[in-house]
């Protein structure tokens, strides 16, 4: 659900003005777990919602993720 929910395109847009790729799984090139063949999420909040409606988070949830900044430019921002 969290895939079909974040724009990647967007953030690729409008955060990253157009200087790299979405995101196409979790992992870049050159990190353990990088799968070039993966197929990307599209975007869409509507099956996002559904999925997390099926899973019992119909009101939705809280998540808390640790993440490394200062890893590439603008990176804050992508995770916020």
């Amino acid at each position: 659900a969290l895939n079909y929910a974040i724009d990647k395109q967007a953030i690729s847009r409008q955060i990253m003005a157009g200087a790299m790729a979405p995101a196409r799984t979790g992992f870049t090139a050159g990190v353990t777990g990088y799968d070039p063949g993966v197929t990307a999420y599209t975007h869409d909040p509507e099956r996002a919602r559904r999925l997390l409606a099926e899973a019992g988070y119909g009101d939705g949830l809280s998540l808390t993720a640790g993440v490394s900044l200062g890893q590439v430019p603008n990176d804050t921002l992508v995770f916020q």
